[in-house]
């Protein structure tokens, strides 16, 4: 599948080199297999427990602490809990669980149980993931965008060298820039009412050249995608405080083709990144050019949209260039070695597929600055406006 005539106007990218487009199915999640995501194994369990009376019957005196576990990872309480007793706790009844360190934060998936379709079962604070109707990502229609005049060309201050720490989340690689690296680099105008400081950049890569993105174009993914998290330095004080208000926060996308070209930043990103291959782990970076992290363009495509991870919060006003930059493939392959658990947990997964799956736009505006001159233009919210002389208002004056 190639991008169509419109997208490839849009979006200019190099085409789709005739590679076959079969679906490829994500493996089964590791955590599912064998049972090491002690949380969603325990909701299933509550699930087959509680549905109905015969079933709790069938249960019998294990459904009572597999509920009361239940609630107890809920709350949160069981990690903050001495390790050894969690642990013993799990094995009373019969519920495998992850590592004993794993923090709660980590207890999502891209995949299996613990996956976005149930994120927002997981936890009652998530629960915009299920039911909100301003998620991201989203697959863009150049047929829907919506021309705004009125967009800006984009203000984008950021330094030359990037400096921060790089950390293996377990579901993405973030770097996150020092103060002084922040303080320097900030995103205004465009579609932005308030000025954004960057804080982190946060990627997103797929198992293959095909998919990785998370948002797509007509259909089409890239191999992997790149944002920058920004927070309003206008009306709030940090990120955390930011990510909970209305235009608190800005994520540029840049999405990320393969090829054979050599992206010196992203060669230090992941020179970087190979020394932080197992969750947890982090690794000070102290030059990192971000010469060919941000494309050089004028033209983007915005929309009001979500975090793509939980708690999914609405409060994202998103910004997506038109040209992605270009990677080498040796160093996506590089970073779909990492893995995403701790080292020395028997069970481990890849960390690549960390995409979240594109989601409703529930008739939100799409809008861009790209005038696409066709006869099928875009929609526009250009003005025609003229002036004429009204015949009734002169017949009454004579």
């Amino acid at each position: 599948m190639e991008l169509g005539r419109a997208s490839q106007y849009l979006f200019l990218s190099t085409s789709r080199r005739g590679q076959d487009r079969t679906q490829i199915k994500s493996p089964a999640s590791s955590a599912h297999v064998s049972g090491d995501i002690c949380y969603s194994n325990t909701i299933i369990a509550v699930f087959k427990c509680r549905s109905s009376k015969q079933q709790q019957q069938s249960c019998g005196s294990r459904a009572a602490e597999i509920v009361r576990y239940a609630s107890l990872l809920a709350s949160g309480l069981a990690m903050a809990r001495e390790p050894a007793v969690a642990v013993e706790e799990r094995a009373a009844v019969g519920l495998p669980c992850p590592h004993p360190r794993a923090p709660w934060a980590t207890w999502w998936e891209y995949n299996g149980e613990a996956g976005p379709q149930n994120w927002g079962l997981i936890n009652p604070a998530w629960r915009t993931c299920h039911t909100g109707k301003f998620q991201s990502p989203i697959d863009i229609q150049p047929q829907n965008l919506l021309f705004d005049p009125n967009l800006r060309r984009m203000t984008v201050n950021v330094p030359k060298v990037l400096e921060g720490r790089l950390v293996n989340t377990g579901n993405d690689l973030t770097l996150r820039l020092s103060a002084d690296t922040s303080l320097n680099a900030n995103f205004s105008d465009g579609p932005l009412l308030y000025t954004y400081r960057l804080q982190q950049l946060q990627l997103h890569f797929g198992e293959t050249d095909l998919k990785g993105s998370e948002h797509s174009v007509e259909g089409y993914t890239f191999a992997a995608e790149l944002q920058f998290v920004a927070y309003n330095t206008d009306l709030y004080e940090n990120l955390t405080e930011a990510m909970q208000y209305p235009y608190g926060v800005a994520i540029i996308a840049v999405l990320v083709e393969a090829s054979e070209e050599d992206n010196i930043g992203f060669r230090t990103l992941v020179d970087n990144a190979k020394l932080v291959p197992w969750q947890g782990q982090t690794k000070e970076i102290e030059e990192l050019p971000a010469d060919g992290l941000v494309p050089v363009t004028n033209y983007y495509v915005t929309y009001e949209g979500s975090f793509t991870q939980p708690a999914c919060l609405e409060t994202v006003t998103w910004v997506l260039f038109n040209r992605p930059i270009h990677v080498s493939r040796t160093q996506l392959d590089t970073l779909r070695q990492f893995q995403k658990r701790l080292y020395g947990e028997e069970s481990v997964a890849k960390l690549a597929g960390n995409h979240r799956p594109t989601m409703p736009v529930n008739n939100r505006p799409v809008r861009t600055n790209i005038n696409y001159p066709t006869a099928e233009s875009l929609c526009t919210m250009k003005k025609k406006a003229f002036f004429q002389v009204n015949p009734s208002l002169t017949a009454q004056q004579h």
